[in-house]
């Protein structure tokens, strides 16, 4: 890309090297590029054209300007000391200056002026936007529809689970494509271990669990009855984990819905007097219509009658 900016232009082709970080396979006729190496050429509207392995000709332009540059730069500051990296850029631009502007021994003019005659008026003008490095990532979504990404986890559409994905990461985004299509797009994030998660991406029932909470459940239950009200407060109360509390919470709306709300606020009365604590309780009590028959009085007599068996308190005087 600096490059590019350094020649005010971009040439119709780049012939590189083989090196792994940007030719993926080498071949003489099909040559496979790297793929962050080909977006940056497709964003400038270049191509890349891999020089033939342990052929130096092909970029023999290149091999003598290697040669020149130690030369007339690398030799000249062997002996100097550089305390910073802008330093040393700073006197490489200075040297790169004056050998660009030496005149050539056999034929008129300079490497600068060769270049605004014959190879700028050649080049294809920069884009306006400067590219923006990325990476790209074959990654497939897990069961809980997440695609990993240098240790975080970020959302894609449930219906995509176990399905072979490419992320395309920036410094400060993620894209997420299936087919050649975009299907989710998040900021990046560095937190190893984290998730970030799209409410659009989830099934229906993991959005519902999603936003439950148990301040809504009990609300809901107040709407039903008193009894109800107490029997899920208790019940919730007791559990360890939030998802036993999403699971019991909605037993018992279930059974609101099969029964209706006097019946199931009359079995939670019961519930209460029993002891009981558990939905499947409930649900006993709602199947055999105990709710419906009153319960029997606990009324305690005592014996005022005579008997030849009973001794009374005088007996123990």
């Amino acid at each position: 890309v600096r490059m590019f900016e350094h020649f005010g232009g971009v040439p119709q082709m780049v012939i590189c090297d083989n090196l792994k970080s940007a030719v993926s396979k080498p071949s003489r006729t099909d040559p496979v590029i790297q793929t962050a190496y080909q977006d940056m050429a497709t964003h400038y509207g270049t191509a890349i054209f891999p020089a033939r392995v342990y052929k130096p000709k092909d970029k023999s332009k290149a091999e003598g300007g290697v040669l020149i540059i130690e030369r007339w730069i690398l030799f000249r500051i062997r002996k100097l000391k550089f305390t910073t990296l802008a330093e040393l850029n700073a006197t490489i631009k200075e040297l790169l200056i004056d050998v660009n502007n030496r005149s050539f021994q056999k034929m008129p003019g300079s490497r600068f002026t060769a270049f605004q005659t014959i190879d700028k008026p050649a080049l294809k003008p920069l884009v306006s936007q400067v590219y923006e490095y990325k990476e790209f990532y074959k990654v497939r979504a897990g069961y809980d529809y997440h695609v990993e990404v240098d240790g975080h986890f970020y959302s894609v559409p449930h219906a995509l689970v176990r399905k072979q994905l490419e992320a395309i990461v920036t410094a400060s985004a993620l894209e997420v494509m299936h087919g050649g299509r975009r299907v989710a797009s998040h900021p990046r994030s560095y937190e190893r271990g984290g998730k970030t998660t799209n409410p659009e991406h989830m099934d229906r029932a993991h959005h519902h669990y999603a936003n439950w909470n148990p301040e809504h459940a009990l609300q809901w239950a107040i709407s039903v009855g008193s009894h109800t009200h107490a029997f899920l407060s208790k019940a919730i109360s007791s559990v360890t984990h939030r998802d036993f509390g999403y699971r019991l919470s909605n037993s018992i709306q279930s059974l609101c819905r099969k029964y209706g709300n006097e019946r199931l606020d009359a079995a939670c009365k019961l519930a209460l007097e029993i002891g009981a604590t558990k939905t499947a309780n409930l649900d006993s009590i709602l199947r055999t219509n105990l709710d419906q028959h009153p319960r029997p009085s606990k009324n305690v007599h005592e014996a005022t009658f005579g008997h030849d068996n009973i001794r009374g308190a005088d007996y123990y005087h």
